[in-house]
């Protein structure tokens, strides 16, 4: 009956202790050269964004991942958007990818994305041609959906921010 009973003490401190362990572990980050290449490597689809997104780059990276596009400036066949990102991402080397729809429902993946006077722009190439300027494109970011209408010159941009040089 004794053995019984430092058996199961025994076997429920070392589960304790792999568990301990294995949350160490994972709070520890991931390197940033790990997260730039998981990043780069990562190929979400617009359904399954946010899944997709935590499943290629990391749960615990994309739930640190706060922000909100301020700008969006079509020009032909060409979208930028710029994020104001809190950090860590927002100093982070590494860009979790982004994804923008047109009215079309044609969809795409960031390409470029390079930071600027303190803000992520993303570019787009969009693959048909565009003769006119689009009335609205939808971004598919972290956390977030957001559809934005374009003005007459291509360009968008928040309340709460004023037009960041090009």
């Amino acid at each position: 009956m004794k053995f019984k009973l430092y058996a199961l003490i025994g076997g429920g401190a070392l589960f304790l202790g792999v568990v301990a362990l294995l949350t160490w572990l994972n709070a520890q980050g991931v390197p940033p050269e790990e997260l730039a290449r998981r990043c780069e490597a990562s190929s979400p689809q617009w359904k399954s964004y946010q899944e997709d997104i935590k499943g290629q780059v990391g749960a615990a990276p994309v739930a640190q991942w706060h922000g909100e596009p301020v700008y969006v400036h079509q020009k032909g066949n060409t979208v930028e958007v710029a994020f104001q990102i809190m950090p860590p991402w927002g100093t982070s080397v590494a860009a979790i990818p982004v994804m923008l729809r047109d009215p079309l429902g044609h969809e795409y993946i960031s390409g470029q994305a390079k930071r600027k006077d303190g803000l992520r722009w993303y570019h787009f190439s969009l693959e048909s041609p565009h003769m006119s300027i689009l009335p609205w494109v939808e971004i598919h970011y972290p956390h977030q959906e957001r559809r934005v209408a374009l003005d007459s010159d291509g360009s968008w941009r928040s309340d709460t921010t004023a037009e960041p040089a090009l």
